[in-house]
């Protein structure tokens, strides 16, 4: 299992890193260029702080979005219940573990399967939570954004940039 979560956080880094890339030849209108996080020039450093920017935003906006097409997806099909095609029975599926306390009569597994169906993350009330979770991880990746635009714009128009600490313009 440890393998496997490795190879998936391999497969994500490299494919945000591919994400950065291509943002960062867009900025730079490069299309042959490579980022460098130990680049002196501040140019390229704020061109390299945008590309992060964007590709942090674009990956919660996308993750965001998938997750509200399964809550809709979910609400489409509520009260619908399906055997699964594999075999395997989801015991994160709310309507799955209440068909299943329904239909046993062992009092301790379905005290157990109780727990299951409080704890699924699944559950609306655990979807709406992860949804509040999903859209603060969206606006800052938007603050984040608007920051290292602001610094790129600057930098490009050779404006110096005033902060909220310092009175300079």
């Amino acid at each position: 299992m440890a393998t496997n979560l490795a190879q998936c956080t391999i497969f994500q880094r490299s494919r945000y890193l591919l994400n950065v890339t291509s943002w960062y030849r867009i900025i730079l209108d490069d299309p042959d260029i490579e980022p460098d996080p130990l680049v002196i020039d501040p140019k390229r450093q704020a061109a390299l702080n945008l590309a992060e920017a964007e590709a942090w935003r674009d990956r919660a906006t996308r993750v965001e979005q998938a997750h509200i097409a399964d809550i809709a997806n979910r609400a489409l099909a509520q009260g619908q219940w399906m055997p699964p095609e594999n075999g395997e029975l989801d015991l994160d599926d709310p309507e799955t573990l209440q068909l299943m306390i329904e239909n046993y009569s062992d009092d301790f597994m379905r005290g157990a399967l109780r727990i299951f169906l409080r704890t699924s993350p699944k559950r609306p009330v655990a979807q709406r939570n992860k949804q509040k979770q999903l859209t603060r991880y969206r606006r800052e990746a938007e603050a984040r954004r608007r920051k290292a635009l602001k610094i790129w714009i600057a930098l490009n128009l050779n404006v110096k940039i005033s902060s909220k600490n310092s009175n300079t313009t």
